[in-house]
Formats: structure tokens, C-alpha cells, sequence
């Protein structure tokens, strides 16, 4: 049987450097400064619609951020996406 455990406080960090955790830390910002931009470039009155591109590991805290935002309506890409050899829509 496998033995874990969890280090905690200056333990863990002595033992790793901390570098998981700062890499962690490091993605988390990222996807609060991709938020932030979006929040800042959007005009609001104008009623604008904004389509961000990012990888896949990024649309879970995308959607996490902007769902809870009565000013965002978010969607799948999918639904707005056409396959042009066959004029369809792509499947879900």
C-alpha cells in the first residue's frame, strides 16, 4: 500500500523549491490577466460581442469567470462555426 502524506507550511516548500505551487500560481494570473484585458477592452454601452481565442486548458477558468458576469453571455464557438464543404454546422 502507498503511503501519502502532505507536507505543510516551510516543510514543503524546503523540500520543492515551491516550484509546483509557483507554476500553479503563474497560470492562475494569467487567466485573471486574460479576464481583466477582456473586462477592459470591453465597451459595455456599445453592446459589443468579443470572441477570445485561447488553448483548451483555458476555457474551464474562462468560463468560470465570465458566467457569473451579467454583462457576458457566454457560448460554445461551435454553435457559430460552419463547415464550409458541407454548409453544416460543426457537430456537437
Amino acid at each position: 500500500m502507498a503511503r501519502v502524506g502532505i507536507a505543510s507550511g516551510d516543510d514543503f516548500d524546503q523540500r520543492t523549491n515551491g516550484i509546483g505551487g509557483q507554476h500553479v500560481a503563474e497560470w492562475i494570473r494569467r487567466n485573471i490577466k486574460i479576464y481583466r484585458e477582456v473586462l477592459a477592452r470591453t465597451d459595455y454601452a456599445a453592446g459589443d460581442r468579443i470572441v477570445v481565442f485561447n488553448s483548451a486548458d483555458h476555457v474551464a477558468p474562462m468560463r468560470q469567470f465570465f458566467e457569473p458576469n451579467l454583462n457576458f453571455r457566454v457560448v460554445a464557438v461551435r454553435d457559430y462555426l460552419v463547415m464550409p464543404e458541407r454548409n453544416t454546422r460543426l457537430p456537437k
